[in-house]
């Protein structure tokens, strides 16, 4: 036991020592530089800070799935944005904008309750999930987790994507658990986490692998109820698909806002060609099915749960058309479920690629590539966003070669 928790410190430390020095360099760099050099990881538009909250609680008082302005996320989130509008009695009859409703008291002490309940539970999550008796390490590991750039990002755009983060925590917590009000327990919070970003959907995968069949169905329905009957709510059906109208219809528009704070593979292939030919906001979706296939194989010959996992953080991350910086927090899952497991060398190569994607990077705008429709788009490349994208691709790498190797070996012991 001794020498399995010198290991994990072992490799902890590495990683708490350099994301401690890259987060006093980068706070330092930001009270110097006026915040300028911040611009990688916090949101470049100085007034939009905890906009992706109070921009969607707007829509409760102008319309929801309605007009010429429809909501890109589902209704799940919107009755919490209700609850929460509720709470704070904007009930004089008058529209506030969004900005408005933000530089309020009496909605921002709310907002910050709200956000410190979830960044406390997503600490006791991370130390729930760090298996290890010393509650030291676990409390580090936790709290390393938290001032990594993709949370730095959560926190600063006030992002629903906390809870749906939460949820899969929760789910990666007890979906194998030996008690069976546990892994319902998970189920239901893989559903709220579905039911507010989607995506956290192929998670329910590792309970099939369970070979657990009529708990993957109850899954299901749960998480179809969470995430389609909310909808009812808000104008039923038609809502709904003016929802996934939204969704799909909004693609374009991120596209001209830049390349920056997306990390899909889609944007990684605009981002090629744009170079190559000229601005490009339409290509190939091509490398988003190469990439499904090269997943799929690493994800059905690699053997351990960490490594599972990071695949699937990385479908979420890589094959949507558009994948925000706060995808890279699901990443923090696998990271500490790989400290559990005993050291292997090869680990010291998934620790530097972990560190190059939670890396707080200084922001050194990328020009050639910030002007290319003829005047600054609002979601500045910098060559910090490069630096995570050679960690993502590295780590795809790594998994595929480590895969292989996976498969061989399996190969030969069956031959024997």
């Amino acid at each position: 036991m001794s020498k399995k928790l010198k290991v994990i410190d072992k490799r902890l430390l590495l990683f708490v020592i350099i994301m401690a020095l890259g987060t006093i360099v980068f706070w330092v760099s930001a009270s110097l530089t006026d915040w300028e050099s911040t611009k990688t990881v916090i949101f470049r538009w100085e007034h939009w800070y905890f906009m992706d909250w109070f921009g969607e609680l707007h829509r409760i008082q102008t319309g929801i799935y309605s007009g010429d302005d429809i909501a890109n996320y589902p209704a799940f989130c919107f009755l919490i944005y209700y609850a929460f509008f509720s709470f704070i009695s904007l009930k004089d009859g008058q529209v506030y904008d969004d900005f408005t409703i933000r530089n309020m008291q009496k909605t921002m002490y709310p907002f910050f309750l709200f956000m410190m309940v979830c960044i406390f539970l997503l600490y006791f999550l991370f130390k729930q999930l760090v298996k290890n008796e010393n509650h030291i390490i676990c409390g580090i590991t936790a709290a390393s987790m938290l001032f990594t750039a993709p949370y730095v990002f959560v926190f600063e755009r006030g992002n629903m994507v906390i809870i749906a983060l939460i949820g899969t925590c929760l789910y990666v917590l007890l979906y194998d658990s030996d008690k069976i009000y546990c892994r319902i327990l998970a189920y239901f919070a893989l559903a709220v986490a579905v039911a507010i970003k989607l995506y956290p959907a192929v998670f329910g995968i590792l309970t099939v692998l369970k070979k657990r069949y009529k708990e993957t169905v109850f899954l299901i329905l749960i998480g179809v109820a969470a995430f389609f009957l909310p909808f009812m709510m808000f104008g039923g059906w038609e809502s709904c698909l003016e929802f996934f109208k939204s969704i799909f219809g909004s693609f374009e528009t991120y596209y001209d806002y830049g390349f920056g704070y997306d990390f899909s593979i889609y944007n990684l292939e605009r981002l090629i060609i744009s170079l190559i030919i000229g601005y490009q906001t339409k290509v190939s979706n091509i490398p988003i099915i190469i990439t499904f296939i090269i997943l799929f194989f690493i994800f059905m010959n690699v053997g351990e749960e960490w490594q599972k996992i990071t695949v699937l953080c990385l479908a979420i991350i890589l094959l949507p058309k558009f994948s925000y910086y706060y995808t890279l927090c699901f990443l923090a899952i696998p990271f500490i479920l790989m400290l559990n497991t005993p050291s292997q060398k090869i680990h010291y190569i998934y620790l530097v690629e972990f560190i190059i994607i939670f890396f707080p990077w200084l922001y050194f705008p990328i020009d050639k590539v910030n002007y290319m429709n003829g005047e600054e788009m609002s979601h500045i490349l910098s060559w910090g966003h490069v630096v995570t994208y050679i960690g993502i691709v590295l780590m795809v790498v790594t998994l595929l070669i480590d895969g292989i190797i996976q498969q061989k070996r399996h190969v030969r012991i069956k031959e024997m």
